[in-house]
């Protein structure tokens, strides 16, 4: 095909390159690689080399008639019309943490990525971002199909609440993520001394709040019919995020649409760190018979 187009006078090599490079002005390298096939190397470099155009092209306008650093811009009225660089990035902070909180109303996993690398960019934290991207991948925290495809593999489910969790400890380290409620190094310990034991009964929602407290996060929504994940963190970016994933859903019931499977959700698992990612899993009785549904071949799960 590229030999009878070229024969035609059509030039294949520079249409392709030039819709990479579109594609890369846009997109952030790991998003880029996952669409494209090419290897993440690949994707850093085609980033690397659009961003390098727009950032000598934006250099120039700032030369010309930008703000500096903290400076803004008026109007003969007196009035703002440019935001300044603080500005912009507290507008970026808050925007990527409504998304961890809700990342179904925001566009899932892809936002979230999305919504990180243009932070990560606002903070110059770009080579930090794409360590922990690549520290995922090596952890097996993340596959082919995102942190989506690793949960999908550890029991079957994507919540989208749990997909979040793994993306805000990125944001914890960086100091992106804003806390509800930040707890004591003791408060902190104390979940993390207890966890092994306290998950090997079944336990709902209700049980984890009365036992931990409010979460520094909630990852999910308040709706009770859908999973969540609970996630509970101190205020230094060392220490982990420590989350509660729990689950529920509709009935597949036609006489009973809305009701759903549990009054409120059940908890699957408990995180912690771990060398590689399901190193970190606390499994509850509930969570485990999940998890072994999951390995099952997809006829055998279907009968289970």
């Amino acid at each position: 095909m590229t030999q009878k187009l070229g024969r035609q006078g059509i030039p294949v090599r520079t249409a392709r390159n030039a819709a990479l490079a579109a594609l890369a002005a846009d997109l952030p390298s790991p998003i880029l690689a996952d669409v494209t096939g090419m290897h993440r190397h690949t994707a850093l470099r085609w980033v690397a080399y659009a961003r390098r155009d727009w950032a000598e092209y934006l250099a120039a306008r700032t030369e010309d008639r930008g703000p500096t650093e903290g400076q803004t811009v008026t109007t003969t009225t007196g009035h703002n019309d440019r935001r300044t660089a603080q500005e912009v990035r507290e507008y970026l902070l808050t925007q990527l943490n409504d998304a961890l909180r809700r990342p179904g109303m925001y566009g899932g996993e892809t936002a979230l990525r999305l919504y990180l690398d243009t932070v990560a960019f606002a903070h110059t934290s770009e080579q930090a971002w794409q360590r922990e991207l690549r520290d995922l991948l090596t952890r097996r925290g993340s596959s082919s199909t995102g942190v989506r495809g690793a949960f999908q593999d550890l029991w079957g489910d994507t919540h989208e609440g749990a997909v979040a969790s793994v993306y805000a400890e990125i944001a914890h380290r960086q100091g992106w993520l804003r806390l509800d409620r930040t707890l004591t190094s003791a408060e902190h310990d104390e979940i993390r001394r207890v966890s092994e034991t306290w998950c090997r009964k079944d336990r709902l929602l209700s049980d984890v709040v009365t036992a931990f407290g409010q979460p520094s996060v909630l990852f999910g929504g308040n709706n009770p019919n859908y999973p969540k994940t609970l996630a509970y963190a101190t205020d230094r970016r060392d220490d982990t995020l420590l989350c509660f994933h729990l689950w529920n859903t509709f009935a597949p019931s036609p006489s009973s649409p809305s009701a759903s499977v549990h009054a409120e959700p059940v908890l699957w698992a408990f995180r912690d760190s771990g060398t590689l990612f399901t190193d970190g899993f606390t499994f509850t009785p509930e969570g485990s018979a999940r998890r072994s549904a999951a390995m099952l071949p997809v006829h055998d799960r279907r009968l289970a």
